[in-house]
């Protein structure tokens, strides 16, 4: 059986048709690729758990710290990650004040957090407050 020449250059799209189907799908990309990174790259209100649970946490690892020791002076960050197996999320931590009033303090540095700002929580109390919301 004889094929025909025009039967095979019939097969397929032409060179033009390709061009116009590439340069469409690369247009819808450059129209969604924006937004889908705006999107994914948003603070969101699921992070803000992380900086309570590191706020968290470090008031357990105080209150495991004083119940070993004697000692009215307050520990440092690294002092409880080293002897209460302190893990934070990724978290700036600051405790302040006297022993009886203590105060840990969380920075959202990297605005992790919709609420963007700080996070604090007095030892004895069930729950802090965000500041800069």
């Amino acid at each position: 059986m004889k094929v025909n020449e025009t039967d095979i250059k019939k097969k397929g799209y032409p060179l033009g048709d390709w061009i116009l189907i590439v340069s469409t799908f690369f247009c819808a990309w450059l129209i969604i690729f924006p937004v889908l990174m705006e999107y994914f790259a948003s603070p969101s209100i699921s992070e803000c758990s992380y900086f309570e649970t590191d706020a968290q946490n470090t008031l357990a690892s105080l209150a495991s710290y004083f119940s070993k020791t004697e000692s009215d002076a307050v520990p440092t960050l690294q002092d409880l990650i080293n002897s209460e197996d302190l893990a934070l999320n990724y978290s700036t931590v600051i405790i302040r004040g006297p022993k009886e009033k203590l105060k840990v303090t969380i920075l959202d540095n990297q605005n992790k957090c919709v609420r963007s700002g700080r996070y604090e929580v007095y030892m004895g109390v069930a729950s802090g407050k965000w500041y800069g919301e």
